[in-house]
């Protein structure tokens, strides 16, 4: 609800920058219900793949997933999703989503590339460890786990240039505008 209430507000808007950068992730749903407040059709936007054997190879039957508009509000302009190094499982799930729309670019840098559902447990002594799950795959048969989803505008933040001004935000504004701020 509060993002269609945040998406009414921005109505009167030409574009939007959503920034997910330093996401480690969360729920996989949410990641859904949100991207489709950005798409008017049901699209595939990834496969996936569970683990169903002991061995590192085995993995049942791609599943398909596809995103579909959700809420009662959307914003169907131009989106620039901003990502980094940090952005890691749903956010990058997210991201895959988003990409299915043609107004969305992402910018920024390459993220974690760890969307693999992890299954955390404990063992008896306190420790505790993560297990993944699945593997993910873009539509068009890519996966990113261990090496990231790539910027279509890459933007790093100079050396040397921190508490001066976002330029990852400024590349966003620039390609959706034509201008900096």
């Amino acid at each position: 609800g509060e993002i269609d209430q945040v998406l009414e507000e921005l109505s009167d808007v030409d574009a939007l920058v959503v920034d997910v950068r330093d996401n480690a992730g969360g729920s996989e749903s949410n990641a859904e219900k949100i991207a489709g407040r950005f798409t008017s059709e049901r699209t595939l936007y990834r496969r996936i793949q569970y683990r169903n054997g002991p061995e590192h190879g085995d993995f049942g039957p791609l599943r398909d997933d596809y995103l579909e508009p959700t809420g009662r509000v959307r914003f169907l302009g131009p989106v620039a999703v901003l990502t980094n190094r940090r952005t890691f499982s749903a956010a990058e799930t997210f991201i895959l989503a988003m990409r299915t729309n043609p107004n969305v670019f992402v910018v920024g840098d390459v993220t974690g590339g760890g969307s693999g559902n992890p299954l955390h447990r404990e063992m008896p002594n306190g420790w505790t460890f993560t297990i993944s799950r699945w593997i993910e795959w873009a539509p068009d048969g890519t996966t990113h786990e261990g090496r990231g989803l790539e910027p279509d505008l890459p933007a790093l933040i100079p050396e040397g240039s921190l508490g001066t001004a976002d330029h990852i935000i400024q590349a966003a504004v620039q390609h959706l505008f034509g201008e900096i701020f």
